[in-house]
């Protein structure tokens, strides 16, 4: 016995935030692809598992969605390519959402071969995808038979409470960040005048360039100076000596990178870090190392490790008293 189910994928490129790439003809015809970057959204699944949710009342009809949350691999785009993981233009890894759907009502025995079948289904569609610097409407697939009550095991399924249409919130996914075009806009400038300081040489304590940024709000620019100030710590404790630093240049956004000795051994754990390659905090013996660090984070870690003896670099964004402060733009901390 066999069921008509389609593949669909959701994801990101280096250029585009995650979104349908992928849905059912029957879902595209009814002009609801986006629908699905909207009601697939988890963390990464475990080999074995895998995510079911039913969506009711869409112009499609009610559906049954089973899908798997993976990372997308370089062998993803390049039939020779190894098992690196995808990486957008900020450095965070790219995953891939991708299942089935199908319109049958009740639980379906989905499988792990079942859903490798559909990942080389959406091979393609996903090589397309990551050439794309301007959105495209949703990639049509087509039905394949689904084999049921086969002898290979079946997936641990993780049931998410079914999802009911309102017409009026289709078209804003669930997984993208929901931050407005201005501050997405002003942020990724920022950030990208920012990696290019980083990875320049600095002197210690002078000032060694200024960026304008593109007007926004109404005319406001945003407008900066950075230095660098180095900070050592011979013997005594390093929260203390950078405690002054917010004072000393108000609304600015402070990044510290260093090595510092501290009392604990215990494995460091920061969460939401993973995304951002250029920040970096580890323990390695006694010694705390850490890049890129921005301030309000790295003094909690500073003051939770008891860290003292070591050197310490303070990068400081200082906003130009007419302009829009970066700490206004975007969190830092």
């Amino acid at each position: 016995m066999s069921i008509k189910v389609w593949p669909f994928l959701v994801s990101r490129n280096r250029m585009l935030d995650y979104r349908t790439v992928v849905a059912p003809d029957f879902i595209c015809n009814a002009g609801i692809a986006k629908l699905l970057a909207r009601v697939a959204e988890d963390n990464l699944t475990e080999r074995g598992y895998a995510i079911r949710r039913r969506i009711e009342g869409s112009d499609a009809g009610d559906f049954t969605i089973v899908f798997r949350v993976i990372y997308a691999r370089e062998k993803d785009i390049n039939p020779n390519g190894g098992n690196e993981v995808l990486k957008d233009s900020f450095g965070r890894e790219i995953d891939l959402l991708e299942g089935v759907v199908f319109k049958e009502v009740g639980e379906i025995d989905v499988k792990e071969v079942d859903l490798d079948k559909a990942h080389k289904l959406l091979t393609k569609s996903f090589k397309d995808f990551w050439g794309w610097k301007e959105p495209h409407s949703a990639i049509p697939s087509e039905a394949f038979s689904l084999e049921l009550n086969t002898s290979s095991r079946s997936l641990k399924i993780e049931d998410l409470s079914p999802f009911h249409v309102n017409s009026k919130i289709i078209g804003r996914p669930r997984y993208s960040p929901r931050i407005s075009l201005v501050k997405i806009l002003v942020f990724t400038t920022v950030a990208l005048i920012l990696l290019w300081f980083l990875l320049s040489t600095f002197n210690s304590g002078n000032v060694i360039s200024s960026g304008l940024n593109p007007k926004v709000n109404s005319g406001n620019v945003v407008a900066y100076t950075t230095f660098e100030k180095k900070i050592e710590f011979p013997n005594q404790k390093a929260q203390g000596s950078l405690s002054d630093l917010p004072s000393q240049f108000p609304n600015s956004a402070i990044f510290l990178s260093g090595n510092l000795n501290v009392k604990s051994q215990k494995e460091i754990e920061i969460k939401g870090l993973s995304s951002n390659k250029k920040q970096t905090i580890s323990l390695s013996g006694k010694t705390l190392k850490m890049k890129y660090q921005p301030f309000n984070r790295a003094i909690a870690k500073l003051l939770e490790e008891q860290a003292s003896d070591g050197t310490v670099t303070a990068t400081i964004i200082q906003p130009d008293p007419n302009g829009i402060p970066p700490r206004l733009c975007f969190d830092w901390s």
